[in-house]
């Protein structure tokens, strides 16, 4: 199985899995069809964890690759919102409009991590590159609230762009420190710094798999270069995630299998189809889920 083949996997598993949240969302709906879709859908992380593996250790520029995913992040976080938030369906339209940081959310956090954005940029790329103000703006968006007509548009978890995203920067950070590029005692600081932040971002806005998905992406990058270790590690994860107990364990299980099968190609190209497809889906589904 190529890339592409893994992308197309992976995109129809989510879309399976947030068709069955969307509706029982909204209509309260709890059936065994139900289940067994959102069983699907456990499918698609562990796949997209390792392609975003696959893509850091082949990629020609990290720099545009985290730029991309932070882009997205904040493109997906209103359209995240609108599907996801269930009071979005009650259909009671309010003439409230507030934009607010989200209360409990310790905000100086994205501050410093903010700041340290920008000594990542001054001691490594040194220069500002365009992608500093998506993750400014990303960040920004991860703090706030916003409603307006009684919708919420932004709050809530925020999207997987966020952990995806996170879990790059990361990755980049410790390959830095690990080939030492970064000569300078104070660089690798910084770039730890850098990574601790980044974990914490991940953590405490409760993004989408938040931590569980840094741990997996972390897990299977230490483990590059070795398919048997990654299969093991998705597959203990996912034993993690969803207990032994739990039937959605299956779901995540199955995804060791497309795993297995990578052949290392890259197949057809459709770079921003995959990443359009996200937030496109999700308004879709939260359009026609609220107005039928």
């Amino acid at each position: 199985m190529s890339v592409f083949v893994l992308k197309i996997i992976a995109l129809l598993s989510m879309l399976t899995d947030h068709i069955s949240y969307v509706v029982t969302l909204a209509f309260g709906m709890n059936t065994p069809l139900l289940f067994n879709m959102r069983a699907v859908g456990r499918i698609a992380f562990p796949l997209y964890a390792f392609l975003l593996v696959n893509g850091f250790e082949k990629t020609r520029d990290k720099r545009a690759y985290m730029e991309r995913l932070f882009l997205f992040a904040l493109i997906s976080q209103i359209p995240f919102s609108l599907a996801f938030t269930p009071a979005n369906y009650s259909h009671s339209a309010l003439s409230r409009v507030q934009l607010l940081l989200k209360s409990g959310w310790p905000w100086y956090i994205a501050g410093i991590a903010f700041a340290l954005v920008i000594l990542f940029f001054t001691l490594y790329e040194k220069r500002v590159q365009k992608g500093f103000f998506f993750i400014l703006a990303a960040l920004c968006a991860a703090l706030l609230w916003a409603e307006a007509g009684g919708i919420c548009l932004l709050g809530m978890q925020l999207n997987v762009f966020y952990t995806l995203a996170v879990s790059f920067a990361v990755m980049w950070a410790l390959d830095i420190v690990i080939s030492q590029r970064a000569v300078h005692p104070a660089s690798r600081l910084v770039l730890i710094a850098a990574a601790c932040a980044a974990l914490s971002l991940c953590l405490l806005p409760q993004s989408d798999y938040g931590f569980r998905g840094l741990i997996l992406i972390a897990a299977l990058y230490a483990a590059r270069g070795n398919r048997f270790f990654q299969l093991l590690i998705t597959a203990s994860w996912a034993g993690w995630m969803y207990s032994y107990s739990n039937p959605l364990l299956i779901g995540a299980l199955a995804a060791c299998l497309p795993v297995a099968l990578y052949n290392g190609k890259l197949g057809r190209k459709m770079k921003l189809g995959f990443y359009l497809a996200y937030p496109v889906h999700l308004i879709v589904l939260f359009l026609l889920v609220r107005f039928i």
